[in-house]
């Protein structure tokens, strides 16, 4: 399967045009997280369209007045259009990419925006289960892994839900094969977590690993290190992780396609 890499966060953040396929973060007195596509940046509409539960959200508005800075969505699962804030709105990577970020706060916010139900997924490196609780959110189900026996057990006891593995995927590639195993038929998203400041040399050599046997639909990658390199020569990138796999492709963080389907 070919895979395409892609930086997080990439250009323009707020840059959303007609059809693509976002996450919207909603206030605690909404529904929560939906998934929606955008229908016009506001900039665009010359009026506003008429939300039913308009008063029930702090960042909808009701019809007569026009937002700007604004994203008008519309959400899958009725139909409903919403102005939200940019900050509110999230893009949905298509499928066949490896997305590497920095830092735990944007590996969390993949965590939340990038799955959906019926996902099954794999985190190498879950820890205490910080970003595996987004996850847990969605997923049909979720297989944690780390080596760290305390953690293994932390998470067992917190997220009955979910399963966890105490496993050395880098020193041990057979252990990938149980958290194939540990799915409900293949898994669809793998996130990798195993030290975001450390060494590349053990992520490089988990990365082909893990794509091979796990076939992912999509990966996210945490790793200040690969994230700068990828910024200073992407390419090299591409070969060090995915060489091993046929047809590999790469995107930098300007070069991502307009549709994200």
């Amino acid at each position: 399967m070919p895979y395409e890499i892609a930086l997080y966060p990439y250009g323009e953040q707020h840059d959303f045009r007609p059809g693509d396929p976002v996450f919207v973060k909603l206030g605690k007195q909404c529904k929560g997280d939906s998934s929606a596509g955008v229908v016009l940046r506001p900039a665009l509409v010359s009026t506003a369209i008429t939300v039913p539960t308009a008063s029930e959200c702090a960042d909808v508005h009701v019809s007569g007045e026009e937002y700007p800075d604004r994203v008008l969505v519309q959400y899958n699962d009725d139909a409903q259009t919403y102005y939200a804030w940019p900050r509110r709105v999230h893009h949905i990577f298509g499928p066949n990419r490896i997305i590497i970020c920095r830092d735990t706060a944007q590996y969390r916010v993949l965590a939340r925006t990038q799955v959906r139900a019926g996902d099954s997924c794999v985190e190498i490196g879950c820890s205490y289960g910080e970003a595996t609780t987004f996850l847990l959110r969605k997923c049909l189900d979720v297989v944690g892994i780390d080596i760290s026996r305390e953690c293994i057990d932390f998470c067992t006891e917190k997220y009955p839900r979910g399963e966890f593995l105490q496993l050395d995927c880098v020193e041990d590639p057979k252990a990938l094969a149980n958290a194939a195993d540990a799915t409900s038929g293949r898994c669809t998203k793998l996130f990798i977590d195993i030290g975001g400041n450390r060494s590349l040399s053990p992520l490089v050599k988990l990365i082909p690993l893990a794509l091979s046997t796990l076939q992912p639909e999509l990966v996210v990658i945490k790793s200040e290190e690969l994230h700068r390199m990828a910024e200073e020569h992407l390419n090299s990138v591409d070969h060090l992780l995915v060489d091993t796999l046929p047809s590999s492709r790469n995107t930098s963080s300007d070069q991502l396609p307009p549709d994200y389907n």
